[in-house]
């Protein structure tokens, strides 16, 4: 478990996320949550592709 940097918007937050899942997953982080201070605003939002 850990913390991003804080980013001053939801969209800025979202973007980070698009650029680094790669790197995330090869940190071995499976999912990401968005979080406005304290509370849950979003998530758990898995990192890998889903199968249908």
């Amino acid at each position: 478990m850990g913390r991003s940097e804080t980013f001053e918007s939801r969209g800025d937050a979202e973007s980070w996320v698009g650029e680094a899942f790669g790197d995330l997953l090869d940190q071995g982080i499976d999912q990401v949550r968005l979080f406005d201070a304290e509370t849950e605003v979003y998530g758990p939002m898995s990192l890998h592709a889903e199968n249908n």
